[in-house]
């Protein structure tokens, strides 16, 4: 399935994802892909028949997490959780994207 690089897009919409760069399989499936979301980097890659679907779960620490869920609705995602304040302080809320990922949004300890 060649999801990759619709989600590469989707997540540099979203989250101000910077793509690092991709290797394409023979086939031009991807078969390795990097993107950088704030100080982290996630793999991802385009399933081949055999694989199982495994939609992924991402847990974020961002700088602004209102406005990373908003750029994430706005690309086509929908609200999972929508972002409260939990009691040790930290803001959170919960998207999936339109290839079934959830994504989390922090705004805590970590900014």
């Amino acid at each position: 399935m060649d999801h990759t690089v619709k989600l590469i897009e989707f997540v540099e919409k979203s989250f101000d994802a910077k793509c690092l760069g991709t290797i394409k399989n023979e086939d031009g499936t991807i078969g390795h892909a990097e993107v950088q979301i704030g100080d982290s980097i996630v793999m991802m890659f385009d399933l081949v028949e055999s694989d199982l679907e495994t939609p992924g779960f991402f847990p974020l620490y961002v700088e602004d997490a209102e406005k990373i869920f908003q750029q994430a609705l706005q690309a086509g995602a929908s609200v999972v959780t929508k972002i409260t304040e939990l009691a040790f302080g930290d803001r959170v809320g919960r998207i999936c994207d339109p290839f079934g990922n959830i994504s989390e949004f922090k705004k805590g300890w970590r900014y």
